[in-house]
């Protein structure tokens, strides 16, 4: 018997809305920065209504930042890689959204604070962002100094490839 595989190798174009549940548990008893992470789209991915990776596409990537500041931890997450039966394929993207939240959970988004949450209401949306907000990089944080955060839902938009 004969296998043919064919496994095509790829960069996302830009603008491709990536919704993502994080399949990796992030524990601020275990967590540290470049531990990887793995999550599973949770729709197609489609750009321009197209389907550009499948539902249940595997997505790689990385804590690049864990900070604790004031009364809250500051979590930054890289997304780098998507891998279906078929595709893998290397991206940049932004974090545009949390989907799902916990009490007291909020994000970062061009240059100001975006509240998850009706209950963050001790976090000043004048505090200065700790973290440098850089392509690529999804920040966002958690009141208090210990979190455990489960099937975490994001939405991420690719960047343009350099």
């Amino acid at each position: 018997m004969v296998f043919s595989l064919l496994f095509l190798a790829l960069t996302l174009p830009a603008d491709v809305s990536m919704h993502i549940r994080l399949e990796t548990i992030l524990d601020s008893t275990q967590a540290k920065v470049g531990d990887p992470i793995v999550g599973v789209l949770v729709k197609d991915a489609k750009l321009k209504g197209k389907i550009v990776l499948p539902k249940k596409t595997i997505v790689r990537g990385h804590i690049r930042l864990l900070e604790l500041a004031k009364d809250r931890v500051t979590i930054g997450l890289e997304l780098e890689e998507a891998e279906s039966p078929d595709t893998k394929a290397k991206f940049a993207a932004n974090l545009e959204e949390i989907v799902s939240t916990l009490p007291g959970m909020g994000h970062f988004e061009h240059g100001s604070l975006n509240r998850s949450s009706p209950n963050a209401q001790d976090v000043s949306a004048t505090d200065p962002i700790l973290p440098n907000n850089s392509p690529g990089l999804g920040t966002f944080f958690v009141l208090g100094s210990k979190f455990k955060l489960r099937d975490l839902e994001m939405v991420w938009r690719t960047l343009p490839a350099n």
